[in-house]
């Protein structure tokens, strides 16, 4: 079985330019005797209420995943990631404790990714936008296209909208979206129950 090692997620804040928060996130290993920093990410929010936790797991074949987890009491925000390293982790995923999922953006240099969640069905919805504007759907075959799950529910229950407390909209991002390793990526969302 493969020893998972955890790794301590250190945040130091740091005021930006009016409107917007950035904070910097700074891994650290907790179990080595000597910690070493290590800079992986930084984020800026563009609303001061809402508020992040960024996690970094590591496995024995030295793969990292980065988790961001946000909470957005308006429902509405905005955010951007920022790789402070020659690459991005191998796998990122992105959290959100809202309640439901009316529209999410995802910016990634010149491509620009729309989708949303069902209230009903709980159905992903992707589309691509080109440069002059038009949506291309994408399906769930593309390499581009991006599942978004429900996390958190308790075994037994059916997860719907609106979330229930323990619960969270989960995007993996796809391996495609940073392939030339983009230096950031910017995403907002609206939530059903703002």
């Amino acid at each position: 079985m493969n020893q998972v090692r955890m790794q301590v997620t250190v945040v130091l804040f740091a005021l930006c330019f009016i409107g917007n928060i950035s904070l910097k996130a700074i891994t650290m290993e907790s179990f080595s005797d000597e910690i070493e920093a290590k800079p992986t990410i930084e984020i800026s929010l563009k609303n001061a209420d809402d508020n992040f936790l960024i996690k970094t797991v590591t496995d024995d074949s030295n793969c990292s995943t980065v988790q961001v987890e946000l909470r957005s009491p308006r429902g509405i925000g905005a955010a951007t990631l920022r790789r402070l390293e020659k690459n991005w982790p191998d796998a990122l995923v992105i959290r959100w404790k809202i309640q439901g999922l009316e529209s999410i953006r995802m910016t990634i240099e010149r491509d620009r990714y729309e989708g949303f969640v069902e209230n009903q069905n709980l159905q992903t919805h992707w589309s691509k936008r080109t440069d002059n504007g038009d949506a291309i759907a994408l399906k769930p075959t593309d390499d581009a296209w991006c599942d978004i799950s429900i996390i958190g529910s308790v075994e037994g229950h059916t997860p719907k909208i609106p979330l229930q407390k323990d619960e969270w909209f989960e995007l993996k991002v796809p391996k495609q979206w940073l392939a030339n390793q983009p230096e950031t990526i910017r995403f907002e969302w609206v939530d059903f129950h703002r």
